[in-house]
């Protein structure tokens, strides 16, 4: 993928190195926040579990009992929808880390009340209950999941949300489970009254309130950095005539990604809803099975192989979002839905539901990420309150329906079969608008085992409008780790030649390249320039060609009249790992001495932003400094320990033995560890630089591979 270029003359920029990414667990706060979420879930999922399984005991299998356990979950689901505009107006105009300890306050009082409802065993009131304290839930949700992108940033979003999604689960599992128990343990075979029911479980209502008390302790750890805008006021005239609904669900509408993310999550909770409030049901039905803790324990499988495949999406996320994730998870769950109907057996059904969990974790994380990813600061609260909105209320529709159709006869196999074609649909769908996630799915598969990537800079990368990325060209697969370090979609412009092969251009067309030629450069910076515009992500490789010696060449200034005055900004960005590989044009001698590495480091740095007056020079200046910064993270990845006495220098000095324009022998040659190129291979490896680029000689003999010890400044 080559763009024809020319460089004009040299202009001198400032820039800030890229830093390689926090550890999530080394944020301040963040142990309290993920607390409060645990807490949480723990909380409402006991209470519902309790009254869910009231329901189960006092009622006979039929109509009867899908409505109640339906309109049990939307309890649950009534206030996001409800109170969508207050909560997203909270979030957005006071402080998210006040929202929260506030809500979790006023927690407490509903929990003493949920105490005397049970002691006096009044179901009404504690039916009622559940739909305050879910109301209470719904008003701080978009501030905690808001205050995501301020504590962690963009690079820890994944993991953080895989950490977030993991303990939910576990909250949901442990709660589950617990209270099952309990009140398995303190309920009276026989008794089908409710409140005598609830009753029998009323000093189980006391762990509620213990865990709603301990929540609002944690809300004071959290840190004080949520951003406020007080210039937000809020009209009751135009809440109740749904004009900030409007408002608020098209800000959320108009952004693509965000749009996407929040049909394939609503349409996903909505499945997950329906299988849990119907799973009772389901069995009653299939096999006679009433035991809450069978049931329980199911969920509790489904629930395991969520956090499972949400660790799995973090760590196939690390420090970047992975959407190839998205396609392969719903195509997953359609699968085993479509197998669902089949099965009774419980071991059976919890091994499939264990599944289900599993790709519903690598579907979910991502999505979640994107949404955090693209949502501007000032719009955080009401954009995840309109993701809430849309939830709740396709879950909503998906209870209604299965009540009516249980009411008309239908059974609960037909109903889950239902389910299973509209996940097929939705994966079909999902593949058919994310063109990229697929392919990315696809490359990952392909390289998973042999390249492993790191990205520093993502919160370098503009959640929206158009993007030019700018760097260097070092293999053939450079566009693949690209995309795949992006968030965004990127269109890339791609040789003519390559573009027209019958059985790649139906697919080039769907991801949205830009074809070019040498006769035709002035055609595709015109189509470059428009998608610019359109607010588009476009890849260019300004110096033409790929590099023959793994240093940078000239970059050619084609880019900047398609840049000129279209409001784009470019981001520059280094790929750091891909010479030597059979997709470079690096020696087979060079490529030999690196194919006895069991796996290589590939690090994608992007830079700090540049206006739509860049030069190629500058752009040049800018991917020479990244560069640095991105061979610095490499060799920490793979060897974080310096050895005694030794200390790397900050930047490439010439007077350092291991500077390119130096010949000296490197002081760190007794050290080498497993993922660098051999010695000989060092001045082939360097960071482009202008001069000599020769480095070290070899030594006489290096150590074994295996040594943990830092090799210096010497190149990756």
């Amino acid at each position: 993928m080559h763009i024809l270029s020319i460089v004009p003359d040299s202009t001198e920029i400032s820039m800030s190195h890229s830093s390689a990414p926090k550890s999530l667990w080394s944020i301040k706060g963040i142990v309290p926040f993920l607390g409060i979420g645990f807490l949480n879930a723990f909380n409402d999922i006991g209470l519902k579990t309790l009254l869910y399984d009231a329901v189960q005991k006092a009622l006979p299998p039929g109509p009867e009992l899908v409505m109640y356990q339906s309109l049990l979950q939307a309890l649950v689901l009534i206030p996001f929808v409800a109170f969508f505009t207050p909560a997203g107006f909270f979030s957005d105009k006071f402080a998210k880390d006040k929202v929260i300890r506030w809500c979790t306050f006023l927690a407490i009082p509903l929990a003493i009340a949920l105490v005397g409802a049970f002691h006096l065993a009044n179901w009404n009131m504690a039916f009622w209950l559940l739909l305050i304290i879910a109301t209470q839930a719904a008003l701080y949700s978009p501030s905690k999941y808001g205050f995501v992108k301020e504590i962690v940033g963009s690079h820890n979003l994944a993991s953080a949300n895989a950490v977030i999604q993991g303990l939910t689960i576990v909250a949901i599992l442990l709660s589950t489970f617990l209270f099952s128990i309990a009140f398995e343990h303190n309920y009276i075979p026989g008794t089908k009254d409710l409140g005598q029911i609830l009753f029998q479980n009323r000093w189980v209502a006391w762990i509620i309130l213990a865990g709603f008390v301990l929540e609002w302790a944690l809300a004071f750890r959290v840190p004080r950095i949520g951003k406020t805008d007080e210039t937000l006021k809020f009209s009751w005239s135009k809440y109740v005539s749904t004009g900030y609904l409007r408002e608020n669900l098209a800000d959320a509408w108009n952004n693509v990604t965000i749009r996407q993310s929040i049909i394939g999550l609503s349409v996903f909770f909505a499945v997950n809803q329906v299988l849990i409030a119907n799973l009772g049901s389901y069995m009653k039905e299939t096999s006679g099975q009433e035991n809450t803790v069978i049931i329980s324990a199911i969920l509790a499988a489904a629930a395991i192989g969520m956090a499972a495949g949400a660790f799995y999406a973090a760590r196939m996320s690390k420090n970047f979002i992975e959407t190839g994730l998205v396609p392969a998870g719903a195509a997953g769950i359609s699968v085993l839905l479509f197998v669902l109907p089949g099965i009774s057996y419980p071991p059976a059904l919890a091994a499939l539901f264990f599944g289900f969990g599993f790709f519903g974790g690598m579907f979910l994380i991502p999505l979640n990420a994107l949404i955090q990813f693209h949502t501007r600061e000032n719009t955080a609260g009401h954009i995840v309150a309109a993701n809430n909105f849309w939830q709740n209320v396709l879950m909503l529709v998906f209870l209604a329906v299965p009540v009516w159709l249980s009411a008309q006869g239908i059974s609960q196999r037909t109903v889950f079969t239902g389910l299973a074609i509209i996940t097929a649909i939705g994966t079909v769908w999902a593949v058919r608008l994310l063109p990229q996630s697929l392919i990315r799915t696809l490359i990952r598969g392909m390289f998973a085992s042999r390249y492993k990537m790191q990205v520093m800079g993502l919160d370098n990368l503009p959640s929206e409008g158009g993007v030019l990325f700018l760097g260097n060209h070092i293999s053939f697969l450079d566009w693949a780790f690209l995309q795949m370090a992006s968030p965004r979609p990127v269109r890339f412009v791609m040789e003519r030649s390559y573009y027209e092969k019958w059985y790649l251009k139906w697919l080039l067309n769907n991801l949205g390249v830009i074809p070019i030629s040498s006769g035709g450069a002035a055609s595709a910076l015109s189509s470059v320039r428009k998608a610019l515009e359109a607010g588009d992500a476009v890849a260019l490789f300004p110096e033409g060609h790929l590099t023959r010696n793994g240093h940078l060449s000239s970059f050619r200034s084609g880019f900047e009249k398609a840049l000129s005055g279209t409001g784009a900004v470019v981001v520059p960005f280094y790929i750091q790992g891909l010479w030597g590989s059979i997709y470079s044009h690096a020696s087979a001698g060079y490529r030999q001495i690196l194919r006895s590495l069991d796996s290589r480091q590939i690090t994608v740095a992007f830079g700090p932003v540049l206006p739509d007056t860049a030069e190629a020079v500058q752009v040049k200046q800018v991917v020479q400094e990244l560069s640095i910064d991105a061979w610095k993270a490499h060799g920490k990845a793979c060897a974080p320990s310096p050895p005694p006495g030794f200390a790397p220098p900050s930047a490439w000095d010439p007077s350092h033995p291991c500077s390119p324009t130096t010949d000296r022998t490197c002081p760190a040659r007794a050290c080498w560890p497993p993922c660098w190129p051999s010695p000989r291979s060092w001045r082939r490896s360097l960071p482009p630089r202008s001069g000599s680029a020769s480095c070290c000689r070899r030594p006489r003999r290096a150590s074994s591979r295996t040594s943990p010890c830092w090799p210096g400044a010497a190149p990756s």
